[in-house]
């Protein structure tokens, strides 16, 4: 599967996302990308920000 439709699986936040990147042989800042993917979940979704 490519990058669009990838799933991470299982809950942890950064080690989720330092696994996955480890998985895919990246080196990723986790913490980085968890805090970025938080802040975009928080957004409220309305017509004007789908």
């Amino acid at each position: 599967m490519g990058p669009v439709g990838v799933r991470l699986t299982g809950n942890g936040g950064q080690d989720r996302v330092a696994a996955y990147a480890e998985q895919r042989g990246d080196d990723a800042d986790a913490d980085a990308v968890h805090a970025t993917k938080s802040e975009v979940a928080a957004l409220p979704i309305s017509p004007s920000n789908p």
